[in-house]
């Protein structure tokens, strides 16, 4: 008797010729695809949130540029009146010097420089001389003085 080859073995299911992916293979290729549309997905995410923040950024700069020159125009507004405030308080010091000096020379005229030379109390005589200093000029000479910070 002649003996037959024994048949071929049968593939277990799912796995043979012309059959689709097992269940475990397909679980995995689905995870694959999942995981490469997800990265796609975030790529994209992220190139679109990118943009979005620069033009955020850029909105916002603007608008701290302009504060930012609003605040310059203020600041320089008020150094100009700073400055105008002090050129005049300048010119009252000039004045002021030169009503100092007119007064002094008025009392030096009336009773001679010694008159100006100590406190120039009026009605007292002046020192080495014989007139006495005007009662207002002598207040005047004594407030130059103090103004001054002389004497």
């Amino acid at each position: 008797m002649a003996v037959s080859p024994p048949p071929p073995p049968t593939p277990p299911q799912g796995q043979g010729q012309g059959q689709g992916l097992g269940r475990t293979a397909t679980g995995v290729a689905v995870g694959l695809v999942v995981v490469f549309v997800a990265l796609l997905i975030s790529g994209l995410e992220a190139i679109v949130l990118a943009g979005a923040g620069a033009l955020f950024g850029t909105t916002v700069q603007r608008g701290a540029v302009a504060d930012a020159r609003n605040e310059r125009a203020a600041a320089k507004s008020q150094a100009v009146a700073e400055r105008s405030r002090a050129d005049a308080l300048q010119r009252d010091a000039q004045a002021g010097q030169a009503l100092k000096a007119m007064v002094i020379e008025a009392a030096d005229r009336q009773t001679g420089p010694a008159a100006t030379a100590h406190d120039g109390r009026p009605g007292e005589p002046v020192p080495g001389g014989d007139q006495t200093l005007d009662t207002d000029l002598a207040r005047l000479t004594t407030l130059a003085r103090k103004l001054f910070h002389e004497g």
